[in-house]
């Protein structure tokens, strides 16, 4: 039986036609190209995921301090555990961008690095130069 040229012979030897191998490397791009791009889509992502955490931890710091100022322990608390959950929530949003430069060590096109150790971004200020 030969069903779409493969025989059932014992020993038989396959080869591939001249023109299947040029369609071959055409699809092995194609993949690697939508690969990138994926790629690309998921670090402007978790960039931005990255960058909320960072605000949010900015802000939770912040509460921290002024509610140990005003004495109140159990609000200062309060704010250290959410704190430390986003603290947590980054470190697993760092190492998801770490895996990806890993896996794709080449330059991908829009490429955005957001690595531990960055200086987070400037709280976004709402009108009159308040915090949202």
């Amino acid at each position: 039986m030969d069903v779409a040229g493969l025989s059932d012979e014992h020993g038989a030897r396959y080869t591939v036609a001249p023109g299947a191998r040029s369609g071959v490397d055409h699809l092995a791009a194609a993949a690697e190209t939508a690969d990138r791009r994926q790629a690309a889509y998921f670090l402007r992502l978790l960039s931005r995921s990255r960058r909320l955490a960072d605000y949010r931890i900015g802000k939770y710091r912040r509460a921290v301090a002024a509610a140990e100022a005003n004495g109140n322990v159990g609000r200062a608390a309060d704010f250290r555990r959410l704190l430390r959950i986003e603290e947590r929530d980054r470190q697993v949003v760092d190492g998801l961008i770490e895996n990806l430069h890993r896996r794709f060590s080449f330059p991908i096109p829009g490429q955005v690095r957001s690595l531990p150790g960055k200086a987070p971004l400037p709280a976004p200020q709402g009108r009159n130069g308040v915090m949202r």
